[in-house]
């Protein structure tokens, strides 16, 4: 048995929370693996459903910001990934997680999504 004990699942997600623009965000990339979709997936279910996420909710980031967080997070990304608040993840959830969800059609869009004010 060794001294070291597997990270528990809130040591997992902290250790994918970056500090950007002076909030703390997920990156897209890791919420695809924390819900189990193929990245690709959950980048076009954000920009189908982009008028739903609160203002500066989620953002991509840009070439300077992934040059840093890169280096810090030892990550090697070509393309720039979205970045996620917490808002931003709470409405993410709400679309990957209502398999009714339809692009542009307020019945189906979560209470709190912007196009329903």
């Amino acid at each position: 048995m060794t001294d070291k004990q597997p990270a528990s699942v809130a040591e997992q997600v902290e250790s994918k929370i970056f500090t950007v623009r002076g909030q703390k965000v997920m990156l897209d990339m890791h919420l695809a693996e924390m819900y189990e979709v193929e990245p690709e997936a959950l980048e076009r279910a954000v920009e189908r459903n982009i008028e739903c996420f609160p203002a500066e909710s989620v953002f991509r980031l840009s070439a300077g910001e992934l040059a840093g967080l890169g280096a810090q997070a030892g990550l090697s990304i070509q393309a720039a990934p979205y970045a996620f608040t917490g808002p931003g993840m709470a409405m993410l959830a709400s679309i990957l997680l209502d398999e009714n969800a339809m692009p542009g059609d307020r019945d189906s869009c979560a209470p709190t999504c912007s196009c329903r004010s």
